[in-house]
């Protein structure tokens, strides 16, 4: 999300400085430090993060800082210190609605969303969930995970196959063998496979599922760059956009339910129809409204039979020629906009 915005600010003109904890995005995910103009390390004492942070902002001339959370210790900091620019918190992760977290942790959250000088949320009723826990501040905007448009593949690098019953789908992002879990997606790839479809998996972590990988026709890729994933995904006939449902993780139904997932935005970039179920409300509402793919119930519907009523290649034409709203470069003047908002507002308060 944070190199799709910045790649978007530069594509409009705005200089983007990134300063990070960790590693750089071209560490991270194989490319992305193009989009910023500098980048610098805050290092691994956050005792420093403060001093570093007013320094950067005199030096290059910063005029507001986006912080994505999480976690949210070093934006509830910064909120703290009463910097000389505002601070805008993009809570695009409800951590407490997935799991417990500490009474600390719980305070910066709260800071976050109560006391920073603009928000961002990625669809109203995940704000309306957060606003559920903490007293929201009223300068807020929406801003969903959308596409990255510049890496969507022009050219159309799919090959049609008429044998239906060895569809290729394909999953990206995280996974886990941990039991009872919403990411433990074996039960449901075993299902699939039984069924005849081959599931390619490009999963977020570069390590061994042997639990995955001894599933017939599951294939597991390594990680590739997100703007080479997206070509790889482009050959295939539809990703995979569930997690698993039938699991005792209730609590984090509510945000599973409202969220945009990165990988909703990345499939359609690449032109691939998706397949989700209703229970996903936010994504299924759109896979309907826009005629993405097949929105079901569960994995019981998900059968060579389902597919039989989709022509593959229409679809995808109806992805590729409305994929392009959900860019985010033709997103980005509303957060430009609010920017410039929350610079003005902040700048009178403090005189």
């Amino acid at each position: 999300r944070n190199v799709k915005i910045a790649a978007a600010l530069k594509h409009n003109g705005v200089n983007v400085h990134l300063a990070y904890v960790g590693k750089t995005p071209q560490e991270t995910y194989g490319f992305g430090n193009e989009y910023y103009t500098s980048i610098h390390d805050l290092g691994k004492w956050p005792i420093r993060n403060i001093p570093k942070i007013k320094k950067l902002i005199k030096e290059l001339n910063i005029h507001a800082i986006h912080y994505h959370n999480y976690p949210d210790k070093l934006g509830a900091q910064m909120i703290l210190a009463g910097l000389s620019v505002p601070v805008v918190y993009d809570q695009h992760d409800f951590f407490s609605q997935k799991r417990k977290l500490s009474r600390r942790k719980r305070f910066y959250e709260k800071e976050c969303n109560e006391q920073a000088d603009g928000n961002i949320y990625i669809t109203e009723k995940y704000k309306d969930l957060v606003a559920q826990k903490y007293r929201l501040n009223d300068n807020s905007i929406l801003l969903p995970n959308f596409a990255l448009g510049t890496i969507a593949p022009q050219e159309e690098l799919y090959e049609y196959r008429k044998d239906k019953k060895s569809l290729q789908l394909v999953y990206i992002g995280l996974i886990t063998e941990h039991d009872d879990k919403v990411r433990n997606l074996i039960t449901y790839f075993k299902l699939l496979s039984e069924r005849g479809f081959v599931i390619h998996i490009y999963p977020t972590r570069s390590k061994a599922y042997p639990k995955y990988e001894a599933i017939s026709n599951v294939i597991i890729h390594k990680q590739l760059p997100l703007p080479q994933l997206v070509r790889e995904m482009a050959k295939y006939d539809y990703g995979i956009l569930f997690l698993n449902k039938d699991v005792s993780e209730a609590y984090r139904a509510e945000e599973l339910k409202f969220g945009a997932w990165n990988k909703f935005y990345d499939y359609i970039t690449a032109g691939l129809p998706v397949i989700t179920f209703n229970e996903f409300e936010y994504m299924a509402h759109t896979v309907k409204e826009e005629g993405f793919g097949p929105v079901v119930s569960g994995i019981d519907e998900v059968t060579p039979e389902l597919f039989d009523r989709y022509d593959v290649p229409a679809l995808r034409r109806k992805v590729q020629a409305g994929r392009e709203k959900y860019f985010m470069e033709n997103k980005i003047k509303s957060l430009i906009a609010f920017y410039e908002q929350v610079y003005q507002e902040y700048k009178l308060n403090d005189t």
